[in-house]
């Protein structure tokens, strides 16, 4: 299993240094039934978009896979897009 915080963030910080606009997730990606595939799961840490769906399957590359195919999806949602990532996995 694998899992990652994902953060969207720019625009000028507020009095307390929050990012004006801040995006924050957690994804967690495991391996899936069939051989080789993967599936990831995002859910919102923040105020911020979520893909719908929450969930994608990756049929091969695993784990891995399946979280650099939702970190594809997050950084399309209009929300996210121009906005700096940050991206922690462990």
């Amino acid at each position: 299993m694998k899992t990652a915080t994902i953060t969207f963030f720019g625009g000028k910080a507020d009095a307390f240094g929050m990012p004006k606009q801040f995006h924050n997730y957690l994804v967690v990606a495991s391996p899936w039934q069939v051989k080789g595939s993967g599936i990831a799961s995002v859910v919102a840490l923040s105020d911020a978009p979520t893909p719908t769906p929450a969930t994608v399957i990756s049929p091969k590359g695993g784990a891995t896979a399946a979280m650099n195919l939702m970190r594809f999806h997050l950084r399309g949602l209009k929300g996210n897009i121009g906005l700096t990532e940050q991206y922690y996995a462990k």
